[in-house]
């Protein structure tokens, strides 16, 4: 319920959101609630559609759309669905490799790059284990 009253807070920023939705779904997933845990990522990809104008559109596409991703490969390969899980992993892989890019252009902080390797590395290893 903690979660639900910072997801009720959260609703002014798309991003702040998404990431509340994301750990939610999380949680759910951690008490083995998978159909749960997919709905709350199906709004994160809502969120992320439709995220307000103002927000830089190279953030926009990558914010969390690597983390939502490798969440729902988790949740399909437990519902043993591995060609979702699969595609899922691809996708995770696809938008963590966005993202780096992403950084290294805007010269970041070394932590957010440092951050992003570690998303891709788990999207490799989503990958493999999806195939």
């Amino acid at each position: 319920s903690l979660l639900l009253e910072a997801h009720g807070m959260s609703c002014r920023d798309a991003q702040a959101e998404a990431a509340t939705l994301v750990n939610i779904s999380v949680c759910l997933f951690s008490q083995e609630l998978v159909a749960d845990s997919l709905r709350y990522l199906d709004l994160v990809a809502h969120t992320q559609r439709t995220a307000p104008a103002d927000v830089d559109p190279a953030r926009r596409t990558c914010v969390f759309l690597a983390e939502r991703h490798l969440n729902q490969c988790a949740a399909y390969f437990a519902s043993r669905e591995p060609r979702r899980a699969l595609f899922h992993a691809q996708s995770a892989t696809f938008h963590a490799q966005q993202q780096l890019k992403h950084y290294f252009k805007t010269r970041l902080p070394e932590c957010f790059r440092h951050e992003a390797l570690i998303v891709l590395a788990l999207c490799y290893h989503a990958v493999a284990v999806a195939l």
